[in-house]
């Protein structure tokens, strides 16, 4: 099952958090979080004069 893939320890914590995280009921909230922080930083290094490539 799934769960014996997460003993192995294969998952890392960058990909998931805590468990059930990618399929649990917090999974698009989540996504939708990590989406938010990242349109965060591009616009807090344009705030302060960087370029436009990320």
């Amino acid at each position: 099952m799934v769960k014996k893939e997460r003993k192995t320890g294969v998952q890392t914590e960058s990909e998931e958090p805590w468990p059930g995280a990618r399929t649990g009921p917090l999974a698009g909230i989540r996504h939708t979080a990590l989406a938010a922080k990242n349109d965060l930083e591009r616009w807090r290094s344009l705030a302060r004069g960087g370029s436009k490539k990320n």
